[in-house]
């Protein structure tokens, strides 16, 4: 059981791509706190389409720096 939870968990970020996270900065958000291209007041450039028809943001917190950057968000209509 533990290794199918492991593996769902693994599929579930095959389709982020490369240039909005590292398999650890993209994660599923209610689609009800995202409005266009913004999510919790954070404005991304546009919206890419969800294949899984949810709504994810990536965002990376790199060390050092005191704010995030919110690299990517997915809807499922993906607006631009």
């Amino acid at each position: 059981m533990r290794h199918l939870l492991l593996a769902a968990t693994l599929l579930a970020h095959d389709w982020y791509p490369k240039e909005c996270c590292s398999d650890h900065d993209c994660r599923p958000v209610s689609c009800t706190e995202v409005v266009e291209h913004e999510w919790q007041g954070h404005r991304f450039n546009s919206s890419r389409p969800s294949p899984d028809g949810k709504c994810h943001v990536c965002i990376y917190q790199p060390s050092g720096y005191p704010s995030p950057r919110y690299l990517c968000i997915f809807t499922p209509e993906g607006i631009s």
